[in-house]
């Protein structure tokens, strides 16, 4: 983006436009479909900066990446024990459990964290309301939960 002064000179600014990632099961037209809502999204983003900075204009586009990836969904599943690099970054909650509650525990870990009692389960009894669904992959409890799958590495062991 480039906005020229009064004075003869201009301001070079390079914003970053995105869309969000969508999920597409097959067919061609939803395709289509997708991808021009997503340049829409960009389009808007631009027109945006553009309104709120008064006078930038699209000088050129340095860069543009659409990622098409094969969709693997997760299962459900229990407490897994973590490679030792995820453990060690203290950046993922993975709260100990014996049932197939892990989503349940971990919004709870995260909503209830005690420094002096870090056990979510031997904390006061709350009343969880019974999370199910025909679909696994139906998620739509009211917040957003972000689950990625981990490739392990070579190296990567679990314990150490």
């Amino acid at each position: 983006m480039i906005k020229y002064l009064a004075d003869g000179t201009y301001e070079e600014a390079l914003p970053h436009f995105r869309s969000r990632m969508k999920t597409l099961l097959s067919t061609r037209e939803n395709f289509e479909h997708e991808l021009n809502k997503s340049f829409q999204k960009i389009f808007s983003s631009m027109e945006e900066f553009i309104r709120n900075g008064s006078g930038w204009q699209l000088e050129e586009v340095l860069q543009l990446d659409v990622t098409i990836t094969k969709y693997k969904p997760l299962g459900r599943g229990s407490y897994m024990l973590l490679p030792v690099s995820l453990a060690k970054s203290h950046s993922l909650v993975n709260v100990t459990n014996t049932d197939e509650r892990c989503l349940v525990w971990s919004i709870l870990a995260s909503l209830h964290y005690d420094k002096e009692r870090k056990d979510p389960q031997k904390n006061k009894k709350r009343k969880l309301i019974d999370i199910t669904s025909d679909d696994e992959n139906d998620v739509s409890y009211g917040s957003r939960s972000h689950v990625y799958s981990y490739k392990r590495k070579r190296n990567d062991r679990e314990d150490e």
